[in-house]
């Protein structure tokens, strides 16, 4: 069976300390996995190195803009809605 399926990973309101803390823990274990992938390729001296460091970078910028979003962006406690799906596509 290829194609694409979508799976729902997040889907509802939170207070927005909730949903930063949701968020956040989200983004911070793929950084750490990132990490370790980066430790690994800098011992082995990977070519993948640089990519691995742009991944970061770029998960790094988006957690700081969703935690400036939802903790500058918003007063007091305001409902956040959260949805979040993980896709898989078998035919790449």
């Amino acid at each position: 069976m290829y194609g694409k399926k979508s799976y729902p990973l997040i889907s509802g309101k939170f207070n927005s300390n909730e949903a930063l803390s949701i968020i956040m823990s989200f983004y911070n274990h793929k950084i750490n996995y990132h990490n370790i992938q980066l430790l690994g390729a800098m011992e082995h001296n990977d070519s993948s190195v640089s990519a691995i460091e742009q991944k970061l970078k770029s998960l790094q910028n988006t957690r700081e803009e969703i935690r400036k979003l939802l903790t500058d962006g918003i007063e007091g406690d305001h409902q956040v809605e959260v949805m979040g799906y993980i896709e898989i596509d078998l035919n790449s």
